[in-house]
C-alpha cells in the first residue's frame, strides 16, 4: 500500500478514558458496615484504579468535577439529593470491590443509578410559614436545604406568593386542601419527590420522570403507610398522640429524617428518636404556653391608709415589688 507524499504515517489514537472522581457521603461512626473506617479504606481502593477522590466537608456542596457518590443502601444524605439533581451517578460500595477485582471502573449501571429528572427547572416554589417554623423543631434549617435544592441546583425559584407556586412545601400538620389543586409535598414528600423511595442500589433502572406529571407524581412516591397517615386529610397531634400511633404515622419519616442527616437508623434506636423528639414537641408546646400573653387585669386605684396584712404578704413573695422585673430589663 502506498503512502501519500506530505503526509505522516498514520497512528492508532488511544482514546481517553473520562476521569472518575469519586466523593463519599453517608458513612457514620455510629455504623460498623459503613464507619469512616470502611469509607477510608474504599478510597485507598478507588486511589489503586486510578481515581480521584474529593472530599468535601460541606454539608450539600458537590464540586463540578465529581462524577460518583458512593454511599450506604438507603443513605439520604443533602450530598445525594445534590447528586441526583446535578446528575451524578449514585452508586453502592460494591461498585468499588467490583473495580478492584476488575482493576478498571467498570459499568456503575448494575450499582446504582443517574438521574435524568429536573424537578424544579423554571418552577416557582412557596415555602408555608409552618413549614419555616418546623427549622426549629429539628434544629437544622430545612428553609436553606431548600434553597439550595430549588434554586442553587434545580434551576428553579423560591417565591413568597403560594398563587404564582408550581410546588408548595407545607408543614407536617397542614392540610394539603388549603391551597387547592397545586402540588403539596411535605418535607420527606420533597425528598423522596427528588429521590424516590423505590430507587435503590444495584438497579440500572433511573427514576421515573416527576417533570412530566408533577401533580400526579408524589402521591405515587408516598409509602402505603404514609397514605395511611392522613386518610380523608385528617390531622394528628404530635404531642396528643400515643405511642401505637407515633410508630404508625412518623417511623417512617423519622427514618428518612435521620437518613437524610446521616443519624443511626437501627431498630433499637427507632424508639428513642422517636420518644426524643416528643420529648422536645413537648418542651416547644410548654414554652409556647408560657410565652402567650395574658390579659393584663384592670388596674384598680389603691386607697390611702395601711396595708392589709394578706397585701403585705403577697409584697414579700412577689419580691421588692417589681424592682427585679426592672433590674432585667437593664
Amino acid at each position: 500500500m502506498e503512502q501519500k507524499i506530505g503526509q505522516p504515517p498514520t497512528k492508532k489514537s488511544k482514546r481517553r478514558e473520562p476521569e472518575v472522581v469519586v466523593l463519599f457521603s453517608g458513612f457514620k461512626k455510629s455504623s460498623r458496615e459503613y464507619s469512616p473506617e470502611v469509607r477510608d479504606k474504599l478510597i485507598e481502593q478507588v486511589k489503586k484504579i486510578g481515581g480521584t477522590v474529593y472530599i468535601d466537608e460541606s454539608e450539600h456542596d458537590i464540586h463540578e468535577s465529581v462524577t460518583h457518590i458512593v454511599a450506604p443502601p438507603g443513605a439520604r444524605t443533602p450530598k445525594l439529593i445534590v447528586g441526583c439533581l446535578t446528575h451524578r451517578w449514585i452508586i453502592d460500595i460494591e461498585w468499588v470491590h467490583e473495580c478492584m477485582k476488575k482493576k478498571a471502573f467498570v459499568d456503575p449501571s448494575p450499582y446504582g443509578f443517574k438521574s435524568s429528572n429536573e424537578p424544579f427547572l423554571n418552577k416557582n416554589v412557596f415555602l408555608t410559614p409552618e413549614f419555616k417554623q418546623s427549622d426549629e423543631m429539628f434544629r437544622v434549617s430545612k428553609s436553606a436545604f431548600c434553597l439550595a435544592f430549588v434554586e442553587q441546583y434545580g434551576g428553579g425559584h423560591i417565591i413568597d406568593a403560594s398563587e404564582k407556586a408550581d410546588v408548595i412545601i407545607i408543614g407536617n400538620n397542614e392540610s394539603k386542601t388549603t391551597y387547592n389543586d397545586q402540588l403539596c409535598l411535605k418535607w420527606i414528600e420533597l425528598i423522596h419527590y427528588i429521590y424516590p423511595q423505590d430507587v435503590t442500589s444495584k438497579s440500572s433502572t433511573p427514576p421515573q420522570s416527576v417533570n412530566e406529571t408533577p401533580r400526579e407524581a408524589a402521591p405515587q412516591l408516598s409509602s402505603p403507610s404514609k397514605k395511611k397517615e392522613h386518610v380523608g386529610h385528617e390531622v394528628i397531634d404530635p404531642v396528643t398522640m400515643t405511642q401505637e400511633q407515633l410508630e404508625k404515622s412518623r417511623i417512617e419519616e423519622l427514618l428518612d429524617y435521620c437518613r437524610l442527616h446521616g443519624l443511626p437508623t437501627s431498630k433499637n434506636s427507632k424508639k428513642l428518636i422517636a420518644s426524643r423528639i416528643m420529648c422536645h414537641l413537648q418542651e416547644t408546646k410548654e414554652d409556647s404556653e408560657k410565652k402567650q400573653p395574658t390579659t393584663p387585669k384592670k388596674s384598680t386605684p389603691k386607697k390611702k391608709g395601711k396595708t392589709t396584712p394578706t397585701k403585705r404578704k403577697a409584697r414579700e413573695i412577689d419580691g421588692d415589688d417589681g424592682q427585679s422585673d426592672a433590674s432585667s430589663d437593664d
